[in-house]
């Protein structure tokens, strides 16, 4: 079994270069293995067809909504796999068997034909942070006239979220939430371009009931739709992940008595596109400065004065040790 993780640290891509590595079990059951990243990167049909999914390698993400960690319940949900990591065994549909421990142990179906349907729910701690809105066309949640129910569409681009929002009556007026669409390129690690159409309601406050949420969304045909649930108390909420193709994807995500909600939506990753051709990769102004500053200074003219200075200082280095020789 040979496994290639990329070291391209420039890499534009959709799907991971290396081809999904296999092995079969002594009791006949062949497993894909995969690092971290790869969840974000393979598409569905690099994945062969398998149930069974072993995680391996360490991948940190600053984005909530693309880290590992919270990424892999609804990786697995979507696919219907097993994943088995070092934190966690998930089993499609039926969500997480175990959590963190010493020793994780779980009895899994290697077909994973689960009768049951759980939320891809994380339970992230009090200091998580909320999605990073920034690259995104977002509009404060009215807290006051969710008590009644509220409505709005959001576009980016050419790709609008429905959401529907009701909350208890008894809501706290300091909290802030925000909804938010994005339809582009995002970056996720330090290596790779990921082509996203996103639907989230995101928050940083916590102590919210909320009686209902509802999002609904049209999205690109080649794509895969992850539900994100991310929150700091484990809720009993009733949900439906519904996805229709009637000419287009349309995806409705609805989340009932949901607590101390951190993130919910719908992600979905386009594949087989040409990132430098149809998207134009999104940036924060700190990313842009950079990135421009790098390239002023690697200008051929900015080299060249940069190279004259030095010959001009090797000079002057020279003269002064011969200076300081001779008065010896």
């Amino acid at each position: 079994m040979n496994y290639r993780k990329p070291q391209n640290g420039k890499a534009n891509c959709t799907a991971s270069p290396s081809e999904l590595a296999t092995f079969t079990s002594d009791f006949g059951v062949t497993f894909g293995v995969m690092m971290e990243e790869d969840l974000a990167l393979y598409n569905v049909e690099q994945l062969k067809g398998l149930k069974n999914f072993i995680l391996t390698g360490d991948w940190q993400s600053e984005l909530p909504l693309f880290s590992a960690a919270q990424f892999a319940p609804s990786w697995t949900y979507t696919n219907n796999v097993n994943l088995v990591s070092t934190s966690a065994i998930y089993s499609g549909k039926a969500g997480l068997k175990t959590g963190s421990g010493s020793l994780i142990v779980a009895d899994l179906q290697k077909n994973c034909e689960n009768e049951v349907s759980a939320v891809p729910l994380v339970v992230t701690p009090e200091n998580f942070l909320a999605e990073d809105l920034s690259l995104y066309v977002m509009k404060q949640l009215d807290l006051q006239a969710s008590a009644n129910g509220y409505t709005e569409t959001i576009c980016h681009r050419s790709f609008c979220c429905d959401f529907y929002v009701k909350t208890a009556k008894d809501v706290k007026t300091e909290s802030t939430y925000n909804l938010a669409t994005f339809n582009g390129v995002r970056p996720f690690g330090a290596n790779h371009n990921v082509a996203t159409q996103i639907c989230v309601l995101s928050g940083s406050q916590n102590n919210v009931n909320f009686e209902r949420i509802s999002i609904t969304a049209n999205f690109t045909k080649q794509s895969s739709q992850y539900p994100i649930v991310q929150s700091t108390a484990v809720p009993t909420e009733a949900f439906n992940f519904e996805v229709k193709n009637n000419g287009v994807t349309e995806v409705t995500f609805e989340l009932e008595n949901g607590k101390n909600i951190m993130n919910f939506g719908v992600f979905g990753k386009t594949a087989k596109v040409d990132l430098e051709k149809d998207y134009v990769v999104e940036k924060n102004s700190t990313d842009i400065a950079q990135s421009d500053f790098v390239e002023y200074f690697f200008n051929e003219d900015v080299q060249e004065f940069v190279d004259y200075l030095w010959i001009r200082l090797r000079v002057l280095i020279v003269v002064v040790s011969i200076y300081f020789l001779e008065m010896m």
